[in-house]
């Protein structure tokens, strides 16, 4: 996402909705008071943590999954085995994992 996509989509959230963005990438985002805020820094962690920035993606969705409860944990580990090639599975299910402990922190302490 982008400054740019934010500010398009921005009021299209329900007022009671999520808002997760990867602060790398968007500057800044508002919130309403009904709304929740959560700053992800998949592309950071992706390039610090696990040292490939592709993983960026999949972080950021394990965020989505486990801020949101809409995808259940095995599902959505499935679905990571089930897209990726089989290389990259082993990566993949470490940023799974670091994207879920990240979101599942922040969530606690919200």
């Amino acid at each position: 996402m982008t400054d740019d996509a934010v500010s398009q989509y921005l009021n299209d959230i329900k007022k009671d909705g999520i808002i997760i963005y990867d602060p790398t990438s968007v500057s800044k985002v508002r919130a309403k008071k009904t709304q929740l805020l959560y700053s992800v820094p998949a592309q950071q962690i992706a390039r610090e943590e696990l040292h490939n920035p592709l993983t960026a993606n999949v972080i950021i969705f394990m965020a989505f999954a486990a801020l949101t409860g809409l995808l259940d944990k095995e599902a959505a580990i499935n679905g990571v085995k089930d897209f990726v090639p089989a290389k990259a599975i082993d990566l993949n299910i470490q940023a799974f994992n670091v994207g879920y402990d990240y979101a599942m922190k922040l969530k606690t302490s919200s």
